[in-house]
């Protein structure tokens, strides 16, 4: 029976021609019958889902590259409003294609690893943005995106945050206050110390997801790094996952490898943390992280499987951490490191 109810899936998406013209009729019912909470007819409509995405797994792609080609276009020329535009069309066609499977995902709390690459690289794109400060291009690119990706609970809850660094750092900026200037805060203006304290910490936490934004794209075994060379392959790993913000939650194996991995980088950049605007922007992104990894549950064996990655990795997630230390506009307009003051 099973074999027959998943033949008549197959030719009922195979009727549509084009077979994208199956997302909208699709998406409907589904909104419908999840709703409804019946879990028998969720299941049975799940079986004609799964053979829409075998259809469009081709187009998925092609959506996929018409989007990075976007962001690519927009770190090139971001003030470029064709730029925009070709972004703006390249979300639409990939919402279009996958929103009917992100709503069942999201109901049933699950996550196909391929619908990660085009959110992915809208991160990397913002963390790009946010070092020259095109913080108002940024927060275009960001309006389209929380549009595109709202079917995806995780990645929408990141975009509210991105969008709330965004705000930071506009309102600093109307103030007359630029991220790269060593300002000299009278100790009487604490309004001024706060919108600095913000706009540092929200420069480095953007930069700190435009580089995860590269690494949630593709298997991390597989990424070059400063670290490595032709002689010395890197150990090969699974995806890591940018885990929610919560506590208490149950994480699977890509989320427990997110909080490992992150918590060598920290331990390596605190290390080389220098005077104040490194304490707010390494205190930031630990903030982040205590938000995500402080208290959650985990399998044993993914721990111990971890950890073992953690220490085979070592160098790769080292120079990690040099990287997201030379994202930080003081450090990129200094030339390095700032040199060492008392704290």
């Amino acid at each position: 029976m099973n074999d027959l109810l998943n033949a008549h899936c197959v030719a009922v998406i195979g009727a549509y021609d084009p077979v994208e013209s199956a997302a909208g009729p699709l998406l409907e019912s589904s909104r419908q019958i999840l709703a409804t909470c019946d879990r028998p007819l969720i299941q049975t409509h799940s079986l004609l889902l799964a053979a829409y995405r075998r259809a469009v797994g081709e187009m998925r792609s092609r959506a996929d590259r018409q989007v990075d080609h976007a962001c690519q276009s927009l770190e090139q020329r971001p003030d470029d409003p064709s730029s925009i535009d070709g972004l703006a069309d390249a979300l639409r066609r990939w919402t279009f294609l996958c929103e009917p499977l992100l709503v069942l995902d999201a109901q049933e709390g699950l996550r196909d690893p391929q619908m990660n690459v085009a959110p992915d690289r809208i991160f990397g794109l913002l963390g790009h943005l946010s070092n020259p400060h095109h913080y108002l291009r940024a927060q275009q690119i960001l309006d389209h995106a929380l549009d595109a990706f709202r079917s995806i609970p995780d990645t929408a809850a990141r975009l509210a945050e991105v969008g709330e660094v965004l705000r930071d750092i506009q309102r600093a900026t109307s103030k007359g206050i630029e991220p790269d200037r060593d300002l000299t805060v009278p100790e009487g203006s604490s309004g001024f110390r706060h919108i600095k304290k913000a706009m540092l910490a929200a420069a480095a936490l953007l930069a700190m997801l435009g580089l995860l934004g590269a690494y949630w794209t593709f298997d991390l075994g597989a990424a070059s790094s400063v670290a490595s060379t032709p002689d010395s392959p890197q150990p090969k790993t699974g995806p890591e996952l940018f885990p929610p913000v919560g506590k208490g939650q149950r994480f699977p194996r890509e989320y427990v490898r997110y909080c490992h991995f992150q918590e060598e980088r920290l331990r390596v950049v605190k290390q080389q943390v220098r005077g104040p605007e490194d304490i707010r922007a390494y205190n930031a992104l630990a903030n982040d992280y205590n938000s995500r990894c402080s208290d959650f549950f985990y399998q044993d064996e993914d721990l111990r499987l971890v950890k073992e990655e953690v220490i085979a990795k070592r160098k790769l997630l080292e120079a990690d951490a040099e990287r997201i230390l030379s994202t930080w506009p003081w450090h990129k307009s200094a030339g390095g490191a700032p040199a060492a003051s008392s704290r």
